[in-house]
């Protein structure tokens, strides 16, 4: 187990259930149904993160990730995606942000590409 992967994936799951419920109650008057459904998007794709790492916490031994790259690239690029997500969400109530456009994409390529780095990994691992 690492300690340090799972207790991240605990507070990211956390976080995504108080999220989804802020998103379900406190926003539901505040902003329009496509924005409502943008967040939804971050706090599903957060609370796929969460789980997922908090799997490969567990199990960290056996898949045998020699570096902290590709978790690295997942963290950062889930955090990017969904931030970003959250925050073009609540453009209606707090204003624009014109620079949030490339940063949800570029949040999609690093969970990509951490993910691509673990399953080579594991496919290279002699079993």
């Amino acid at each position: 187990m690492n300690k340090r992967i799972t207790l991240i994936a605990i507070l990211l799951i956390l976080l995504a259930i108080i999220l989804g419920a802020f998103a379900a109650h406190a926003l539901k008057d505040l902003i329009s149904e496509k924005y409502q459904q943008t967040f939804e998007t971050g706090v599903r794709y957060q609370m796929y993160m969460g789980i997922s790492l908090f799997i490969i916490g567990l199990n960290y031994a056996n898949i045998g990730i020699s570096n902290k790259l590709p978790i690295q690239l997942i963290i950062i690029g889930g955090l990017l995606f969904s931030l970003s997500l959250y925050f073009i969400s609540l453009q209606e109530i707090i204003g624009k942000f014109i620079f949030l456009g490339p940063i949800t994409p570029l949040g999609g390529v690093l969970m990509i590409a951490g993910w691509g780095l673990i399953f080579t990994r594991i496919l290279k691992k002699k079993i």
